[in-house]
């Protein structure tokens, strides 16, 4: 996490009370929600293996874990990049992140089928909001927020992995995710990069 929780706690007031973390990877972040009163945590990931994983380790009385693949629509096929690292894993393919990160690559491909967040929404362990929405999917946030048209309704903040630049294929840039939630109510109030990168994390403000 590029920008500072606690802080951003502290600064802008929005509660944990429901999350839901999109790209869950490791779920470390539950470090962050936990101690600010987090009641339910609904994990969304993609990689089967790290889905399986997640599923042992979390406590299910707090935690539900959703193994999907996160777009704009439901029930399109695409391919689901996996990389040697399985943190870069996208189902865009790689753009500068190549000479961004050159030890990382794709090993493995899978043929899957895509879930919207709002399609996802309908079996939650979430009280019928969203009080933080984290999406971390590699490029394809902008899709992800586009199937999410009525959780988005009900949500107070959000942080996005944002780019600046093609860091893959396609992806959104920050630009165009700022004039999408603005559309709703959401402006984004924090930025953090990744060093030097034209990557990292943005912070968003129902105002």
């Amino acid at each position: 996490m590029l920008i500072d929780f606690h802080i951003a706690i502290e600064r802008y007031g929005f509660k944990v009370d429901n999350v839901l973390h999109v790209g869950a990877y490791t779920a470390a972040e539950i470090d962050f929600y936990k101690p600010y009163g987090a009641r339910h945590i609904h994990w969304v990931e993609a990689n089967r293996d790290l889905c399986r994983r997640l599923r042992t380790r979390l406590e299910p009385s707090l935690n539900k874990v959703t193994c999907a693949v996160v777009s704009d629509r439901d029930g399109d096929t695409v391919k689901f990049n996996i990389t040697n690292n399985t943190q870069s894993s996208s189902i865009l393919e790689l753009g500068e992140h190549k000479d961004l990160f050159p030890t990382i690559h794709y090993v493995d491909s899978e043929t899957r089928t895509t879930s919207t967040i709002d399609t996802i929404m309908q079996d939650t362990n979430l009280d019928g909001r969203v009080d933080f929405l984290s999406i971390d999917i590699q490029g394809a946030e902008l899709l992800a927020l586009r199937g999410a048209t009525n959780t988005l309704k009900k949500t107070d903040a959000l942080l996005l992995e944002v780019n600046q630049s093609e860091v893959y294929e396609g992806c959104a840039l920050v630009q165009e995710i700022d004039e999408y939630l603005l559309t709703y109510g959401i402006e984004r109030v924090e930025t953090g990069l990744y060093k030097d990168h034209p990557w990292g994390d943005a912070l968003y403000i129902r105002t």
